[in-house]
């Protein structure tokens, strides 16, 4: 990104399940250590690496952010020029970078949150093969039905192909990545407590040395306007209790203040636009959060661990959010919960009347028991990603009632509930993913959850999913009455199969008998 970041009001909905081993922020990945980098370039204030790492698109992302970067981003043609020539004699067919589809909105953006104006997609692509092809790479030497497309990009699933026909091109195996840093190492500075690089005449915070308690986030740091608070810079040990982010900046990055023990108290200023996923995760002790009128959208992840948070405050000047009065955030006309406080219980409250979807991770790992979803809601889990779902990791839920009205259940909705034993769904449901019910139990990877019941109606979608993918089921259908003859009424058969059949037998008998006796 050579060209100067336009941080948009769009939270990063990229990065999702990243983890770092070592780290106190558990999240679904763990990310193994990649190898030295192939190949390093410094180039206008740029770092570029390529590494050979057979890493998933999540994974690559991770590990770039965990180095303090990001994976590369392209918005002219002289950075795609760049960034083909450190790749063009490297081993693999094809590398990761930077950019990634939009849910629902179907649009394509930088984790950056650049401007995705220039692109060089092969023709034909984006194509959205399979429906989950949601990550940018970049082609080496060609694609595997094309020779002559180097340099051009191609969508790709987050694990890269699932086809077995395309695994010799398209696997993890033959897939590297390329890392970027906005600054050259050394190019960094300090003004007070904080840490900060420069891009285009902006700061942005990458580091925090202060004692914490009260931190007021300053309009400037060396003259240079504060417009961002970078990935990994107040986390961990900065000692923060009450944070308040204001002034000039737009942009929270990735677990910008993630992992922060003592974090009680949140004010996000009217200034700020976009906040990334896992910014303020695994913040137990913090419960109270202010959001103000210029955040746009909000990410599920954005919050997670945060177990003392039962409510959100926001701003009556916000036009792109809604509050529904139990501390829920919601689209601006109330129809997608966006997120539940991950500390507040579940109950006949906790969804409101206006909700028709409930969006990925709105629930995510929340502690609930057992929950109803009431006929108002026509679709669970607003997208398609891995490690994504309305309802993932709530693993202390056993039981869930989806009441006449809901439509679908989405790709992984209840995914890693790993005691959910009972799910009542209706006649109304005539979509359930494949892998709504998925879960993985040390190590293995189950379909659904063992053990797991679906309580359905006869010849139902529920129906026909639960013996597809061979779980349990349990009929709600009235049991139809008993058509007996006398002889039947007279020793009281009951209804089941072998009463049955010696119901048939009698009423033959007594056929044969009329036969003889007219």
């Amino acid at each position: 990104m050579m060209k100067q970041k336009t941080f948009k009001s769009t939270v990063s909905l990229f990065l999702a399940a990243l983890a770092l081993v070592g780290a106190v922020l558990v999240l679904p990945v763990t990310v193994q250590a990649a190898a030295d980098p192939a190949v390093t370039r410094y180039d206008n204030g740029h770092t570029y690496s390529v590494y050979n790492d057979g890493l998933t698109w999540l994974e690559a992302q991770a590990y770039c952010a965990s180095k303090g970067g990001h994976l590369a981003t392209i918005t002219s043609q002289e950075e795609q020029d760049l960034v083909f020539s450190l790749i063009q004699h490297q081993p693999k067919n094809n590398y990761w970078l930077g950019g990634s589809k939009d849910i629902p909105s179907g649009s394509w953006k930088w984790v950056t949150g650049e401007t995705f104006d220039y692109k060089n997609w092969e023709q034909g692509k984006p194509d959205n093969n399979y429906g989950i092809e949601n990550c940018l790479q970049m082609y080496r030497a060609g694609s595997l039905y094309n020779p002559h497309v180097a340099g051009k990009w191609n969508d790709l699933p987050n694990e890269a192909t699932t086809n077995e026909g395309e695994k010799d091109f398209y696997s993890l195996e033959t897939i590297g990545f390329v890392c970027e840093w906005d600054y050259i190492e050394g190019d960094r500075y300090e003004d007070g407590d904080f840490i900060y690089i420069i891009k285009s005449g902006e700061a942005v915070i990458v580091g925090y040395k202060g004692a914490g308690g009260s931190v007021v986030i300053p309009a400037a740091l060396g003259g240079y306007p504060v417009v961002e608070i970078g990935s990994w810079s107040l986390g961990g040990g900065s000692k923060i209790v009450s944070l308040e982010i204001g002034s000039n900046v737009r942009y929270i990055g990735y677990v910008a203040c993630a992992d922060n023990p003592t974090l009680q108290t949140l004010i996000v200023g009217d200034s700020v636009t976009g906040i990334s996923t896992w910014a303020f995760a695994n913040c137990p002790a913090l419960t109270n959060v202010s959001i103000g009128s210029g955040v746009d959208s909000i990410n599920g992840k954005t919050f997670v661990g945060c177990k003392a948070l039962t409510a959100f405050t926001l701003s009556a000047g916000n036009p792109y959010l809604s509050a529904d009065g139990n501390g829920s955030l919601l689209s601006e006309d109330g129809s997608v919960l966006l997120l539940h406080p991950p500390g507040r219980a579940y109950d006949n409250t906790s969804i409101a009347a206006s909700v028709k979807r409930i969006a990925i991770d709105a629930f995510r790992e929340s502690s609930m028991t057992a929950l109803t979803i009431p006929g108002s809601v026509e679709s669970i889990n607003y997208g398609h990603w891995d490690f994504e779902g309305a309802f993932y990791g709530c693993r202390s839920l056993t039981k869930v009632v989806l009441e006449e009205g809901v439509k679908s259940i989405g790709q992984n909705a209840f995914s890693d509930c790993t005691a959910l034993a009972d799910v009542t769904i209706p006649r109304s449901v005539t979509y359930i993913s494949e892998f709504a019910f998925r879960c993985s139990i040390e190590g293995e990877v189950y379909s659904a959850v063992p053990g797991l019941t679906i309580y359905c109606y006869r010849d139902s979608y529920a129906h026909t999913y639960a013996i597809d993918n061979n779980i349990r089921y349990v009929l709600l259908d009235p049991i139809p009455p008993v058509v007996t003859c006398g002889c039947c009424s007279k020793h009281n058969h009951g209804n089941g199969f072998f009463e049955r059949i010696a119901c048939f037998f009698c009423r033959l008998w007594q056929s044969i008998i009329g036969l003889f006796t007219k």
